[in-house]
């Protein structure tokens, strides 16, 4: 039963049995009954410490490029929205009577300078500062002139138009403009 001569024996209390005597297991090691010393090489070493923090590195970077691009993605939303808003919104206040859009004369003019109340609509991204034209590379304010490009827009005879970042809802990046000639339907590219 003993492997060394000195190895300790170990009385272990055992459940009584059924007669109500205590009984007594003979254990011949201290396995189980005393924690395991750490060992001085446990732990991580630098090297896992370095790929785990990379790890983390590349996750992060990805999820803020996926970030980036919603952000991007929800502004050509509101874009759209916006340039349905102000078509529904001179088509609203259109009635009988032929008018033209006040403050705004030259061709491409932006809204900003309209006093005309249903185009009081600005770009959502802050630094876009000149007004959208047919050469518009990147993003701008919305402008309005004729349907053909022309200065004095009208409510019979408009177009608006505005720059999308990286496209949304069948549109790809680039300009997009509504007007007169089309209803509330945004299509690509401006005249």
């Amino acid at each position: 039963m003993r492997d060394y001569p000195h190895q300790p024996v170990i009385l272990v209390p055992r459940a009584a049995a059924r007669g109500g005597t205590m009984q007594y297991m003979i254990r011949t090691s201290f396995t189980g009954f005393r924690a395991r010393a750490r060992s001085a090489t446990s732990g991580f070493t630098i090297i896992e410490l370095l790929v785990v923090i990379a790890i983390i590195g590349l996750l992060a970077s990805v999820v803020m490029a996926s970030l980036t691009n919603s952000q991007a993605k929800g502004r050509d939303a509101r874009r759209l929205q916006d340039l349905r808003s102000m078509a529904n919104a001179i088509g609203a206040s259109a009635y009988s009577n032929t008018y033209a859009f006040a403050g705004c004369v030259g061709a491409d003019a932006s809204v900003l300078t309209c006093t005309t109340p249903v185009l009081s609509y600005r770009d959502p991204l802050p630094s876009a500062g000149t007004a959208c034209t047919s050469a518009s590379t990147g993003p701008c304010q919305y402008s309005v002139s004729r349907a053909a490009g022309a200065a004095g827009a009208t409510n019979d005879d408009y177009q608006i138009c505005t720059y999308l970042e990286v496209g949304v809802k069948g549109l790809s990046a680039g300009r997009v403009s509504i007007g007169s000639d089309r209803g509330s339907t945004p299509l690509a590219g401006c005249n």
